[in-house]
C-alpha cells in the first residue's frame, strides 16, 4: 500500500510522535480494554463471577478475536460492503475480517457495529452473522459487566 492509500483510508496514521499515535493508543485501550478478558486486570470479579468471567474471557481469545487484512479487491463475483451496502470494484483496497472470510469492507466502513468507531488496528470480534465489533462492545453484549 502506498503512503497516499494509507493516509486517504486511514487519516490517522500513527506515526512516531504524531496526534494519529495519541489516537491509536487512546481509542485501542478504549476499543480492547484488558479487564475484559484478563483476570488479573478486572478488579471487580466475584467469586460466584469468576467462571463465568473465565469462559467469556476464553471465547475471546480462542474464537471471538480476530486481525483484519488490507487486500486489494480482485474481480470475481459482485459483493457488497456490509456497512454502506456499495458494491466493491474489482483494484479497490478493502479490510477483510479474517482469513477465508466471505465478507469485505471498504477501509472506511470497517468500524464497530455499536459505536461506528473504526477498528484500531483492525482488531475485532465478530458475530456469525458478520456484525463486528470492537473487544468492548462484543463483551458487553456478551456479558454483563
Amino acid at each position: 500500500m502506498h503512503s497516499s492509500d494509507m493516509t486517504r483510508f486511514f487519516p490517522k496514521v500513527p506515526k512516531y510522535n504524531s496526534e494519529g499515535l495519541q489516537w491509536r493508543q487512546k481509542t485501542l485501550s478504549k476499543q480492547v480494554p484488558a479487564a475484559d478478558f484478563m483476570e488479573t486486570d478486572c478488579r471487580f470479579v466475584d467469586k460466584d463471577s469468576l467462571i463465568d468471567f473465565e469462559e467469556h474471557a476464553k471465547d475471546i481469545r480462542n474464537k471471538a478475536l480476530h486481525f483484519g487484512f488490507i487486500k486489494v479487491w480482485e474481480k470475481g463475483m459482485p459483493l457488497q460492503c456490509p456497512t454502506c451496502l456499495i458494491l466493491l470494484e474489482a483494484g479497490e483496497l478493502v479490510v477483510v475480517p479474517s482469513q477465508g472470510s466471505a465478507v469485505a469492507f471498504h477501509p472506511a466502513c470497517f468500524v464497530c457495529t455499536t459505536c461506528r468507531d473504526p477498528l484500531v488496528d483492525l482488531v475485532h470480534c465478530c458475530e456469525v452473522d458478520g456484525k463486528v465489533y470492537c473487544v468492548r462492545h462484543y463483551s458487553e453484549t456478551h456479558r454483563k459487566r
